[in-house]
C-alpha cells in the first residue's frame, strides 16, 4: 500500500513540474548543437553558423570541431534575389570545469574565452589575436572583464542561468547563457566603440546570437522576439512560417517500469537521449532506418528513480517526458 501512495505521489510531482517552466540542465554542445549569429552589414544578410561535427583530440584536449559556415542572403525586405552558403573553415572549443576555450591558431594553444560559473564580480582574462585594431598600433591583445551580474531568466518556458559581464574594456563578450554560450559574439571582440576606424568591419562585427538549436533542447530564441522567424529564414529561406510546438507528444508504458519501457511517438523515432533528475546523460540509443512508431528499449542498467526523457524523431522534432525506473 505504501509502495502504490509512493508511486501515486511521484506521479502527482511529475505532473506538476511538467506543467510548470523548468531549468535548463542540459549540457554543452551536445549532439545537433548549431548556433546561428547575424553579422553586422550594410549589404546583405549576412549570417555565419557555427555546428557541431564531432569530439576530437586536439592538444591533449577532448576538443568540439565545429564547422562554421556563412550564409548570404542577398535582397530587401526579405524577398532575397539570391542565398549562398559558403564553408568558412573550423573551430575547436573544449569545456573544462565550465570555462570554455578556444584554439588560438595563431599560436596553436587553447585560450580562455568566458566561463559557465562564475560568481559575480569575478575577474576573468580575454583576448583575440586575430582581431587588429587597425586605426591603434598599441591597442593591448587582452583585457580584464568583471561579471556584473547574475541572474535567471527565462526563454521559451526555461530557466537558463545568465552572466552578464562588462562592456566598457578593450575586449567584450557579452551576456553569457550557461551551456549555450555567448548571445553576442561566439569569442571575444574588439570593442570597436574603443577602437575607432573599425565600426563598420566588413561583415566581422556579430550582432546578436539569432537562435540555437540541438537534439535535446531543440530550437531557442534569446533576443528579440522575431528571432525565430528570422532564424528560420536564414536557415531555408523559405517566408512563410508557422512556429511548431516544441514539445509533441510521447506515450511511455509501462510506466512505472522495471526492465522494458516502450516508447510510442506520432512519427518514428531516430534517438533517445535518458537523463537523471541532476541532468546527467545515463542512456543514449540511436535507431537506424526505424519506420515504426513504437519503440522498446532496456533499462535493466537504471538505478530505481525518476528520469528524463529527449526523444528525436524522424523529422528532428524533439519530444519531452519523464518515466519512473522501479
Amino acid at each position: 500500500m505504501k509502495k502504490i501512495i509512493l508511486i501515486l505521489v511521484l506521479f502527482s510531482i511529475i505532473g506538476q513540474v511538467k506543467s510548470q517552466i523548468v531549468q535548463d540542465t542540459l549540457p554543452w554542445c551536445p549532439p545537433g548543437a548549431t548556433w546561428l549569429y547575424k553579422m553586422v552589414t550594410a549589404t546583405e544578410s549576412l549570417y555565419l553558423q557555427y555546428s557541431y561535427e564531432k569530439d576530437t583530440l586536439i592538444l591533449n584536449k577532448n576538443a568540439k570541431k565545429l564547422n562554421v559556415s556563412f550564409i548570404r542572403i542577398i535582397g530587401p525586405g526579405g524577398t532575397q534575389t539570391a542565398r549562398y552558403i559558403e564553408k568558412a573553415g573550423v573551430e575547436f572549443f573544449y569545456n573544462s570545469n565550465d570555462s570554455v576555450f578556444l584554439l588560438d591558431k595563431l599560436s596553436s594553444d587553447f585560450k580562455f574565452i568566458y566561463s559557465f560559473n562564475p560568481q559575480l564580480n569575478d575577474e576573468f582574462v580575454i583576448g583575440n589575436s586575430r582581431q587588429i585594431c587597425q586605426s591603434d598600433s598599441t591597442y593591448p591583445k587582452t583585457d580584464t572583464i568583471k561579471v556584473s551580474k547574475i541572474l535567471k531568466d527565462t526563454f521559451e518556458n526555461v530557466i537558463f542561468d545568465v552572466y552578464y559581464t562588462s562592456w566598457d574594456r578593450k575586449f567584450f563578450i557579452g551576456t553569457i547563457v550557461k551551456n549555450i554560450g555567448s548571445i553576442r559574439c561566439p569569442f571575444p571582440q574588439i570593442n570597436y566603440q574603443i577602437c575607432k576606424g573599425n565600426e563598420n568591419g566588413g561583415g566581422s562585427i556579430y550582432d546578436r546570437l539569432i537562435c540555437y538549436s540541438d537534439s535535446l533542447r531543440g530550437t531557442h530564441t534569446f533576443n528579440y522576439r522575431d528571432d525565430d522567424k528570422e532564424c528560420h529564414f536564414a536557415k531555408t529561406a523559405v517566408n512563410n512560417f508557422t512556429k511548431k510546438e516544441r514539445n509533441l507528444n510521447v506515450k511511455l508504458y509501462p510506466n512505472p517500469a522495471v526492465n522494458k519501457l516502450n516508447i510510442l511517438t506520432e512519427t518514428p523515432v531516430k534517438e533517445i537521449y535518458i537523463y537523471d533528475l541532476f541532468g546527467k546523460l545515463v542512456k543514449k540509443v540511436i535507431i537506424e532506418n526505424t519506420k515504426t512508431n513504437e519503440t522498446e528499449i532496456t533499462i535493466d542498467e537504471l538505478n530505481t528513480g525518476i528520469y528524463f526523457i529527449h526523444v528525436i524523431d524522424a523529422f528532428d522534432a524533439k519530444l519531452n517526458s519523464k518515466f519512473i525506473k522501479e
